[in-house]
């Protein structure tokens, strides 16, 4: 399932405290850093060239369909027709916060 923009941005924030406490040597967490990454990962989905896709919070507008998928290790690997034509999209955009519809 999709993220939306405020949980998205609250749980990797959330991550990146918890990291920023560990590198400072603070008391260790018990384990709530595996469990924030585990939760982020598990609302990921990869979509494929010719998969709909459509924006968690923005049901009605964004829709885009994936027209090409350049190196994932890539800022903005997505390339999506909306309607307001084609454009590059980031990889935290479509992977977290789009939903795939088929």
């Amino acid at each position: 399932m999709a993220l939306t923009h405020n949980e998205y941005y609250d749980l990797t924030r959330t991550i990146r405290m918890a990291q920023f406490h560990h590198r400072v040597g603070l008391p260790p967490d018990d384990g709530e850093l595996e469990k924030l990454k585990e939760k982020l990962a598990s609302h990921r989905t990869i979509p494929k060239v010719g998969d709909l896709v459509i924006d968690h919070e923005w049901s009605t507008d964004g829709i885009g369909l994936v027209l090409d998928v350049r190196d994932r290790r890539k800022r903005r690997p997505y390339k999506l027709a909306t309607h307001l034509g084609s454009d590059w999209y980031d990889k935290e955009y479509v992977e977290y916060r789009c939903r795939i519809v088929s």
